[in-house]
């Protein structure tokens, strides 16, 4: 099957699916949609949203529709790392014979819910890190990988913020899209008033899995998404987006860190101060150094305290060939790479103090850029 068959197959496949979740997890489009280009990029995706939004329900139904495993765990501060990764056992045969024996953790899935990740140490968020990132756990020194697929969605509570660890950057950076999860308008919260309080109750709806795509099926797609073709302007739109969130240069937060700065000593150290006409933390593509352009640098360097890497910018290319499949278009478009920028920012871009005093957010940050760059 030639890459335009395939395309329009997976196209017409990952769209019924997108439907079909959607009849049952009501009024979560978008973050079905986001969820689907995570799992077509082989990436990881962080949900928040207060409770009562169906995170775990959209999860579930996910994951039925593909013929996933799927676990769940409940991030709480006693979590210890071996509940996620699993651990060694001594284990003795009835000859009195002793051995080691690797007991996989719930980490060992095709698509796992990390259930409010933001309540557990950081020790063992970092746990979840290695599995993430390197799609491997290492216990007593052996390395044990992850089939794939996997994925993690976790989910964070933006409101009660008593009692939590907020992740660290570099575990944020692990996640390739954000994304909020608001309330229903009226017209769909009565419908899952009433979906929910008939004679089946609040599990009685179940996906069909006929017609959608398979484990295997979805791999293929995978490996057709990188395959789509991202045309220039679509790469420097990307790269433009993400160059615009750094103020000045300097070094990374991770850097900074390493030489023993701390955050809030940074945050507090950053003043705006005019970039050499040659910085490449301040120039844009060819023809785009406009007036407009550089006063929203200027306003950068007031209100931002760090940019997104570099991460940001592959995040960008692969989400838009993705949306680019989920459309069955043949290649990323600059409506994907705008549509997707949200999802890849709001979580990599740290505002500034005086950004804190003047309310304003990343999201707010990543919408005038937008906004300045059409």
């Amino acid at each position: 099957m030639d890459d335009a068959a395939q395309l329009d197959e997976a196209s017409r496949k990952l769209g019924r699916l997108q439907e079909r979740v959607g009849a049952v997890v009501i009024g979560q489009e978008t973050a079905v949609r986001v969820l689907l280009a995570g799992l077509l990029c082989e990436g990881h995706v962080l949900l928040v949203g207060v409770p009562g939004l169906a995170k775990t329900l959209l999860v579930r139904t996910l994951a039925d529709g593909l013929g996933w495993g799927t676990r769940r765990i409940q991030f709480t501060p006693d979590l210890m790392p071996a509940d996620i990764t699993g651990m060694e056992l001594l284990d003795e045969d009835g000859e009195g014979h002793r051995s080691m024996r690797f007991v996989p953790g719930p980490v060992f899935t095709n698509l796992l819910l990390a259930d409010e990740i933001n309540r557990t140490p950081p020790k063992t968020q970092a746990a979840l890190l290695e599995a993430m990132q390197e799609r491997q756990v290492t216990a007593m020194g052996t390395r044990h990988a992850i089939e794939r697929p996997f994925m993690v969605v976790a989910t964070q509570n933006p409101i009660e913020q008593e009692g939590t660890y907020p992740l660290p950057e570099a575990q944020l950076d692990r996640f390739l899209f954000s994304c909020p999860l608001g309330y229903p308008d009226r017209a769909n919260e009565r419908r899952v008033v009433e979906a929910t309080t008939g004679v089946a109750g609040p599990e009685g709806t179940r996906i069909d899995a006929e017609g959608l795509p398979s484990m295997d099926e979805l791999v293929e797609a995978q490996k057709l998404v990188r395959r789509v073709p991202a045309p220039e302007h679509v790469v420097e739109l990307a790269l433009d987006l993400v160059r615009l969130t750094r103020p000045t240069p300097g070094p990374t937060l991770e850097e900074a860190r390493a030489a023993g700065e701390t955050k809030s000593r940074l945050l507090a150290k950053k003043k705006p101060a005019e970039p050499p006409k040659d910085s490449p933390h301040a120039t844009v593509g060819i023809g785009r150094r406009t007036p407009e352009v550089e006063k929203l640098e200027a306003w950068v360097r007031s209100h931002v305290a760090f940019g997104a890497g570099p991460r940001a910018a592959q995040a960008l290319v692969m989400g838009a060939k993705a949306l680019a499949v989920l459309d069955g278009e043949p290649a990323a478009t600059l409506g994907h790479v705008r549509e997707v920028a949200p999802f890849v920012l709001r979580h990599r871009v740290i505002p500034g103090f005086s950004a804190a005093g003047s309310g304003i957010t990343s999201e707010a940050v990543v919408e005038k850029i937008l906004g300045v760059l059409g």
